[in-house]
């Protein structure tokens, strides 16, 4: 008995280690958190370091900010009726300052609809648009260590 509770004892400590040290589950930790490329494996298998879902782009249609992206910070969702997309978006914040990620979304899409200072002193631009049927909203907002994003197209009511 004694040494099946040791085994035990053994086999859970070195399965601890291995996800504390990285073995298990996404490599990245915290503020390091980048966007890792896929790469092919030599088997043909892909593999992706950590999880992380951008929607689809060409369903999206709009610029997104891929730079120092924190993967733990992307949350998308896509609802499609009938084969048509209703409602695509992504949130997720980049490590990029605020002034970078404002500079690249006026060069994609020029001046923004609306920019404002938050009630904490941070600073927010917006990119709202109405074209082929969608409203699109594109939100860059400063924080304390990050800048966040929000991308959202949506499909009017008719």
């Amino acid at each position: 008995m004694k040494r099946k509770l040791v085994f035990l004892l053994v086999l859970m400590m070195c399965m601890g280690i291995c996800c504390f040290a990285g073995y298990a589950g996404c490599s990245c930790d915290g503020d390091d958190a980048v966007v890792h490329e896929t790469q092919p494996q030599p088997d043909d298998q892909s593999h992706t370091e950590c999880d992380y879902d951008f929607p689809n782009e060409e369903k999206l249609g709009l610029p997104l900010y891929k730079d120092n992206v924190l993967v733990t910070t992307v949350e998308s969702s896509t609802t499609e009726s009938e084969g048509v997309v209703t409602d695509i978006g992504v949130d997720y914040s980049t490590t990029s300052d605020f002034k970078t990620v404002a500079t690249w979304y006026k060069d994609q899409l020029g001046a923004p609809t609306k920019s404002l200072t938050t009630p904490d002193g941070k600073q927010q631009m917006t990119w709202e648009s109405s074209e082929g049927g969608y409203y699109n909203l594109i939100v860059v907002t400063e924080t304390a260590d990050a800048t966040a994003i929000s991308v959202i197209k949506t499909q009017e009511a008719k």
